[in-house]
């Protein structure tokens, strides 16, 4: 009778230590180098959870770490990071939005760098702490959560993909060789909706295709192109999605036709813009849009940076209406500066929309450039950074005008430019 209590015991202390046990899993990414990616990190069980506070190491001479985004199980308003960018960062997320079952605690964006072909950089989470709603236990004390660690692996454009780790998502976008699918490997949408391109693809049953990093918009996708033929896949997160392909040469190209209810198809002149653009367009028309049910479709012109620039800095394009297509003109825009008071280092910007177009309200995204020189006869440079958010400058009632703070030095011409890149503009 002894022994029966002692084993009784055990197993009643095997149980109390794997009761609510948890895991905390980073995905594995597998891209070209130069790529942009972002590494959800996700937990199975935030029961009696309140706060997540995350460690997680990455090699910086592979990735550069670009900042953290709040997943759907944290408070956005109260999510925050910390990185000194030498291969370590911190995630703190004070206050969930679930008191149970899983999701995405945070999404870590990293820039691939050029070069680095055939290498990997692990993303280890380094340590984890789950504290409970009252504010004082550690769950992970007597329950240990279990960390299942992800990995950037950067493929050359005819490397075949081989697995390093349990399951992948391959990139959208991609150019790859030979690629070998089991049932828990994804493939990952592209915003620019340009395909994965295999040389050949091997794998038994549907292809589960990942929402592109900017959500589904309505609007067709090509997912995936290569010589493999009668491939098939599945989409989540969709209200509804057919399936098209297109052959050439040989090489098969599988498209993804989703919709999205209350959105209207969006195409630039036969090829399509990336998802945040097309979702601004939407913001900017949207009184247009309600207006005009019967609308199905938005064709948009202009030069596709101009299109994306005019986006960023809230200009609304010349509009026209035939049946249930809404067409959108968008013409360049020009910067000016206002004033400029080279003792306080404040320059005050003007956006003029080109011909036909309008603001109408200011995104202002990020896609302002200031260069300043002290000699007309040198050549212009950054002045105080290479990009400003004019968002927390804006001026009520003024659209298109904003307050920027620089500091100038001895810089006393200056000049403003849009850009649709956060690198540097040659002149």
């Amino acid at each position: 009778m002894k022994n029966f209590k002692i084993l009784i015991a055990a197993i009643v202390a095997l149980l109390a230590t794997t009761t609510n046990a948890r895991t905390i899993s980073a995905d594995s990414i597998y891209c070209n180098d130069g790529t942009t990616v972002s590494v959800p990190v996700q937990i199975d069980d935030v029961s009696d959870a309140a706060l997540i506070m995350l460690t997680v190491n990455y090699d910086s001479t592979i990735v550069v770490f670009q900042g953290a985004t709040a997943g759907d199980v944290v408070d956005k308003s109260e999510f925050f990071y910390a990185s000194d960018d030498s291969g370590r960062l911190m995630t703190v997320a004070p206050k969930l939005v679930k008191d149970s079952g899983g999701g995405t605690i945070c999404h870590l964006k990293f820039h691939v760098r050029q070069g680095t072909s055939g290498q990997f950089s692990d993303i280890t989470i380094a340590s984890a702490q789950v504290c409970a709603s009252d504010g004082v236990r550690d769950l992970s004390v007597d329950n240990p959560i279990q960390i299942k660690q992800g990995m950037i692996k950067v493929h050359a454009v005819a490397d075949d993909v081989t697995r390093l780790e349990e399951a992948f998502v391959l990139w959208g976008a991609s150019e790859v060789g030979n690629v070998t699918l089991a049932s828990t490997d994804r493939i990952k949408a592209a915003d620019n909706k340009k395909p994965i391109k295999a040389q050949s693809v091997n794998v038994s049953g549907a292809i589960s295709v990942e929402a592109p990093p900017n959500g589904w918009q309505t609007g067709s996708y090509a997912l995936l192109s290569t010589v493999t033929s009668s491939l098939t896949f599945s989409i989540d997160g969709v209200d509804s999605v057919s399936y098209r392909t297109e052959v050439e040469s040989g090489i098969t190209t599988y498209y993804a036709d989703v919709v999205m209810e209350g959105q209207v198809a969006v195409d630039f002149d036969d090829e399509d813009v990336s998802a945040e653009v097309a979702g601004q367009i939407r913001t900017l028309l949207e009184e247009t849009l309600a207006e005009n049910p019967t609308v199905t479709h938005l064709a948009v012109k202009g030069d596709k940076d101009v299109v994306s620039v005019s986006a960023d800095l809230g200009i609304a394009p010349h509009v026209d209406i035939t049946g249930t297509e809404m067409t959108a003109t968008y013409a360049p825009p020009k910067l000016s500066i206002v004033a400029f008071d080279p003792d306080t280092g404040v320059v005050r910007i003007k956006v003029i929309p080109g011909e036909g177009n309008s603001i109408r309200t200011v995104l202002a995204t990020g896609c302002i450039h200031v260069y300043g020189t002290s000699n007309l006869g040198e050549k212009m440079r950054h002045v105080s950074g290479i990009q400003f958010d004019l968002a927390p400058y804006l001026q009520e009632g003024t659209k298109g005008e904003a307050d920027l703070t620089v500091s100038l030095g001895s810089h006393t011409f200056l000049k403003v430019k849009a850009s649709t890149t956060y690198t540097e503009i040659e002149e």
